[in-house]
């Protein structure tokens, strides 16, 4: 019944609903209406039709329309903190792309090579980091947030699938008063002897007690068509909010593996850097001690000389 549908369509793939909806309603009529205006039409007629007021008399129905509600306001809820998480990671990735850039202007000023080295590498490994956090957002959108709002445009086409039930059920009831009008008919012109107007009466109440059961059938069918929809969403539901967990978390571990090779690439272009340092500073010091050991045998020859005329005297 909704397959096909062109207002239905323009609901769920428009980018510009509300425009969309203007331009078809400047459009003249087709000549097959589409499920949505007829059932717009339907509403706009509430206050003249008598069968307008639809009460729900399968529990079922009643019990998954307050699941679908409830089910609704937490997707949306949830929807509202992935978008958030989101928009978290991209200004983290700004922050952590600006602290890198600060850190090219301290190296060049840095007179330590050691310290300058490290401030350079630290400075690489922020603006890679800024990528990897944007990555992750994307991801987070892919894995997650869109498998959220396609469920909540599903919601929507199950509504709108409950109003065609609903439809089918005033139908049939309007169908079902203007047979007992018939019936009634019917009994007056038998009470008053008109044979040649109970034939026709007869016919046309035959083919109303025969519309009237076709309605009656459409709107079991539609009840049970929708039931079998329903169990199948939940099943899949469950199935593909699982496979979308998985991949989010899948991504979530990537990114941490990934940030966490960033730091030992910078523990690897730093780590002899530190030992460079000792090396020199021994060799400074091996230096300074054998100057000063030069020094005490230089003093130590003087005093000799300077002893050894007077000895001879």
């Amino acid at each position: 019944m909704l397959y096909g549908d062109p207002d239905l369509k323009v609901f769920l793939e428009s980018e510009s609903f509300n425009v969309e909806k203007r331009q078809r309603r400047a459009e003249p009529e087709n000549s097959k209406m589409s499920f949505m205006r007829s059932f717009g039409e339907t509403l706009s007629n509430a206050a003249t039709s008598p069968f307008t007021k639809f009460v729900e008399v399968d529990e079922w129905f009643e019990s998954k329309k307050n699941q679908l509600d409830a089910l609704e306001a937490q997707l949306k809820g949830l929807l509202k903190s992935v978008e958030g998480v989101v928009k978290q990671r991209k200004e983290l990735g700004s922050a952590t792309s600006d602290f890198g850039e600060s850190m090219f202007p301290l190296a060049s000023a840095e007179l330590n090579r050691n310290l300058s080295t490290h401030l350079m590498v630290l400075g690489e490994i922020q603006k890679k980091m800024k990528d990897l956090h944007e990555q992750q957002a994307q991801y987070d959108i892919i894995t997650l947030e869109n498998t959220i709002d396609e469920y909540i445009r599903i919601i929507g086409s199950i509504r709108i699938a409950f109003n065609a039930r609903i439809k089918a059920y005033q139908t049939y009831q309007q169908a079902e008063s203007e047979y007992q009008k018939k019936v009634a008919i019917m009994e007056k012109l038998k009470q008053q002897r008109k044979p040649e107007k109970l034939v026709s009466s007869q016919q046309e109440l035959n083919e109303m007690k025969d519309k009237v059961e076709e309605l009656q059938q459409d709107f079991q069918d539609i009840s049970k068509l929708i039931k079998n929809e329903l169990d199948r969403f939940d099943k899949e539901k469950v199935e593909d909010f699982r496979d979308s967990v998985e991949q989010f978390l899948r991504s979530m571990i990537e990114h941490q593996k990934q940030i966490i090779a960033l730091w030992e690439t910078y523990f690897e272009q730093t780590e002899g850097l530190s030992d460079e340092e000792d090396n020199n500073s021994d060799e400074n010091e091996g230096q300074d001690d054998n100057n000063n050991q030069q020094q005490s045998v230089e003093l130590v020859e003087q005093h000799q000389q300077q002893h050894i005329p007077n000895i001879a005297q």
